[in-house]
């Protein structure tokens, strides 16, 4: 298990990428902020770019889209269906983005005053799980995650 900051990460499966993450914050608000779209556009994305486009229709079946644009107005789009939500503690969702479709779990464990994060991704090869485990890959999630850290400490009494 390798760790950039707070955020751990390990390879359970050669498919699998496995994200934790402690947020200061209750359950419901961790949830909110993966499935609000006001909430997402505050802190998902890289640093500087920004939630252009945001869909969420949070039930079985129901479809989630997220556009991404950088400063310099490049725009990248992925999304999917809901494949189960259970409110605040479960949410798999599929996600295409181009030639890329992951199965995608997160689980929040309340923790009392604190929510434990965990987030599986499951690629279609081996080598596309390899290639998101790759370092750049990690420091860019642990960014974002930071970024929801923070929100999360602005928003939450």
């Amino acid at each position: 298990m390798a760790t950039v900051r707070e955020t751990s990460f390990a390879t359970p499966g050669d498919r699998e990428l496995e994200i934790t993450r402690t947020f200061d914050a209750p359950r419901q608000a961790v949830f909110d902020a993966f499935t609000v779209c006001e909430a997402a556009r505050r802190w998902m994305g890289p640093p500087g770019w920004e939630v252009a486009g945001c869909e969420i229709d949070l039930r079985p079946g129901g479809v989630h889209r997220f556009v991404w644009k950088s400063p310099q107005g490049y725009e990248v789009d992925n999304g999917g269906t809901c494949d189960e939500v259970s409110a605040p503690e479960r949410l798999v969702t599929p996600q295409d983005a181009g030639a890329s479709r992951t199965r995608n779990t997160v689980v929040l464990t309340d923790d009392g005053a604190k929510t434990t994060m965990t987030y599986v991704v499951e690629y279609p090869t081996g080598e596309m799980g390899d290639a998101a485990a790759a370092m750049p890959m990690k420091e860019a999630m642990n960014m974002g995650y930071d970024k929801l850290a923070e929100y999360l400490a602005r928003s939450t009494p």
